[in-house]
């Protein structure tokens, strides 16, 4: 596109043009795909899994619930959201996650402590929290992140819905 000399704006020929090659390409690709061969691509994990309010909502309740039996006590806020492309990934975000323990070890300098026994706990209750998403979300988890913030108490949950399979099975063909 070329600009007007001195205006700023482009001209008027250049703009038609470009406008011109847009609708060019556009028929091209209309007319190429209509009478093309080939078989459709495999549809996207992400195109299968939809995953609603309801379901955001039946989410955050049962994290709620699951951490309040685990540690004890619930966090105050739990904020739910989903990516739109593939892979998907559901990610729980939990507002004031931490234990009276965990901010006491916090508070004086034993941040490490804190990460170590949620890394612990994360670990000992994945399989609760996976079979809870699944059950809600209808699908199998390919891939589980957890963690938590020493200081602020901010604990994260990401949950991967992927067609490539389970990245935690070392038998499963990735591939």
């Amino acid at each position: 596109m070329s600009w007007s000399a001195g205006s700023g704006v482009p001209s008027v020929q250049a703009s038609t043009d470009w406008y011109l090659a847009r609708a060019h390409a556009a028929v091209k690709h209309a007319l190429v795909g209509a009478f093309t061969t080939a078989k459709p691509e495999r549809p996207l994990y992400g195109g299968q899994v939809r995953i609603t309010r309801a379901q955001r909502n039946a989410v955050a309740e049962k994290i709620t619930s699951l951490e309040r039996s685990f540690y004890g006590r619930g966090p105050r806020n739990v904020k739910v959201s989903v990516s739109d492309d593939d892979p998907i990934s559901l990610v729980v975000l939990s507002l004031d996650s931490l234990t009276v323990a965990d901010a006491v070890l916090s508070e004086r300098g034993r941040q490490d402590a804190v990460i170590s026994h949620h890394e612990a706990l994360h670990e000992a209750t994945k399989a609760d929290f996976l079979e809870a998403i699944e059950e809600i979300v209808g699908e199998p988890v390919s891939a589980y992140l957890a963690q938590v913030h020493p200081n602020t108490g901010y604990a994260v949950r990401v949950f991967v819905f992927s067609d490539l399979g389970d990245f935690d099975d070392p038998d499963a063909d990735n591939a």
